[in-house]
Formats: C-alpha cells, structure tokens, sequence
C-alpha cells in the first residue's frame, strides 16, 4: 500500500471500504455543481468501478489515492492524478467531502501530490480542468504556480 504523509493529512491507495463516502459525495449536489457533471449511475454500478480502479491503481495512470487525516484516521475524499491518453498528459484532481472544505487539507494533498509527481512519477507538466465558477479550487491552483490558459478552463503547472 502506498502512504503520502502530509502535516495534517495522508495519502493512500483506495480501498473498496471507502466507497459508501465516495458515494455520498459524489452525490452531493453542491459538489457536482463543479465536477462536470458526473453521470448517474446506480450505486452497484458505481461501486464495480471504484472496485476496478483500486485494483488498477498506479497503473495506466491511474493514481488516484484517499486522503485521510492523520488525526483520527477519517476518509476526508481523494486526490491525485489521471492520465489523458489522448492529449497524452496527466491531470490534478481532487475532491473533498464538504464538511472538511476550507480547512487547508486540499492545500496539504495537494503539496503532497506536487513532490510525488516531480520525484516518483517524473511528471513536470501536470494540468487542471476547473469550472470557471469554482473560486475556491482556483484560488488553490494559483497558489501552487498553476497558470490558466488563455480562453480555457485549464491551468498548467510546469516544475
């Protein structure tokens, strides 16, 4: 299992215990407000992909890992990178349950993530696909050096 130890956080691979959470925010209705609109699907059928992606993780990838606080062990939501086969680049996601939103645990995932994917991984160009109306997650990525791209809801980070 793969460990990332932040100063109130830490990242680990996903496990299929984690779904009923992943579950209820994937269905909170102000989170989807900025998540693309993630289709519906029912819960087994969800829950058969989650299963899929913890057995795939770190393949294709696939880097997706839970975040949890190193406080009382609480799944808080997940972060990590995806890979884009077409345009052949990775992308920083992240989401958190909304009751740990505003505390700096995505600031701490996310500084996590950065030296990961430098040091391990060998990725020095990571991108981010925002909705423009997200200016919590904005306001984030610009503190880490993430540059938008002009006319786009994109934001690169190059290191």
């Amino acid at each position: 299992m793969m460990k990332l130890v932040g100063s109130h956080i830490y990242l680990a691979s996903p496990q299929l215990k984690e779904f009923p959470y992943v579950w209820n925010m994937l269905n909170d209705k102000d989170a989807r407000k900025y998540t693309g609109g993630i289709p519906q699907i029912s819960y087994v059928e969800r829950e058969l992909l989650y299963a899929e992606q913890c057995q795939t993780f770190g393949e294709n990838g696939n880097w997706e890992l839970s975040i949890y606080s190193r406080k009382n062990n609480d799944y808080l939501g997940y972060a990590g990178f995806t890979f884009d086969d077409v345009n052949e680049r990775y992308y920083l996601m992240y989401g958190l349950d909304r009751q740990y939103w505003g505390k700096g645990y995505a600031t701490d995932a996310i500084t996590l993530l950065l030296t990961f994917a430098n040091k391990k991984l060998n990725i020095s160009t990571i991108y981010a696909s925002l909705h423009p109306k997200n200016a919590s997650s904005i306001h984030l990525l610009k503190k880490f050096s993430f540059a938008k791209r002009d006319n786009e809801d994109l934001y690169i980070h190059s290191s």
